[in-house]
């Protein structure tokens, strides 16, 4: 997140603000702006920017978005297209996104943001499988997700990470022998099929989590198409992978191979079967990571 809106300039606090209190904190205006509200930090107030902010001292931050005379935007889509809720804070799928307060004062205080993005490409089977088996999906609070996207969002929420959604120009079947099949015939003609979109600009980015899930022991083909288009050289790759039982088989080395250039760490595996009870192994892992010094 973090995205600063573009042209902004430093203004004059408007003086419907309250300006009397000295802490740093959660202001309200006044008079016709009694409703609005607006954060000042201990030498001035944040306008025009996003910020992670952990107003209750919970431990735990919040993501929120200022207009150029410092209000928060509430309950709409801002300018950069993120939507926040009626507290103002960012949501995606109805669902807030957080990270730790420590991370987010790191990135404050570096004045680089999160610069974490978090990849990954999920086929969730469609049929004639249920949620319980964990072959491919899980349910979280009623919403069904692959399982490699229910650890990328985990993943997000923690790190504070942007995500990217890998998806392809041509649809996979929901039938899990049709799809495995599919696999293996682009593995042997070594195929790399088509995406729809890509990051619009990786230099915003210093650590890349990229996930997957292990296909033939082996990453599916659309990944070799994403690291074809793009070149992480000088950042930070963080694989994680959702498996039958062979982990990341050699999809590690593959990477390195594809992106010599970057530095490729060990990462993250859990067996598909067991993603939908891992969540707060992947928290501690990530948290492990120090991402934020």
């Amino acid at each position: 997140m973090n995205k600063y809106y573009l042209g902004a300039t430093a203004c004059v606090l408007a003086v419907s603000m309250t300006s009397t209190v000295l802490a740093a904190g959660w202001r309200t205006g006044a008079e016709s702006n009694q409703n609005r509200w607006w954060y000042e930090t201990d030498d001035s107030y944040v306008q025009s920017e996003w910020r992670w902010i952990d107003g209750n001292q919970d431990g735990i931050a919040e993501c929120y978005a200022f207009d150029e005379e410092g209000w928060m935007y509430v309950n709409t889509v801002t300018p950069d297209g993120f939507q926040v809720n009626e507290d103002g804070a960012w949501v995606e799928d109805g669902i807030v996104r957080t990270q730790t307060a420590q991370m987010a004062a790191a990135a404050h205080q570096d004045g680089t943001g999160s610069r974490i993005l978090v990849v990954y490409y999920s086929m969730p089977e469609s049929d004639g499988t249920d949620t319980d088996s964990g072959a491919s999906r899980v349910a979280v609070n009623g919403q069904v997700q692959g399982n490699v996207e229910y650890v990328a969002n985990i993943i997000s929420e923690t790190s504070g990470g942007e995500i990217f959604r890998i998806n392809t120009v041509q649809r996979y079947p929901g039938d899990h022998q049709t799809l495995v099949n599919q696999a293996s015939a682009e593995q042997d003609q070594n195929a790399r099929p088509a995406l729809e979109s890509h990051i619009a600009d990786q230099d915003n980015y210093d650590v890349i989590f990229i996930g997957y899930p292990n296909w033939w022991g082996d990453m599916p083909m659309p990944l070799y198409t994403f690291f074809d288009e793009h070149d992480f050289s000088g950042k930070k790759i963080i694989p994680f992978t959702c498996h039958g039982g062979s982990g990341f088989a050699d999809t590690i080395s593959s990477i390195a191979r594809l992106e010599p250039n970057a530095n490729v760490l060990n990462g993250y595996s859990v067996a598909r079967q067991n993603a939908a009870g891992d969540g707060q192994n992947i928290r501690n892992w990530v948290s492990s990571l120090n991402l934020g010094n």
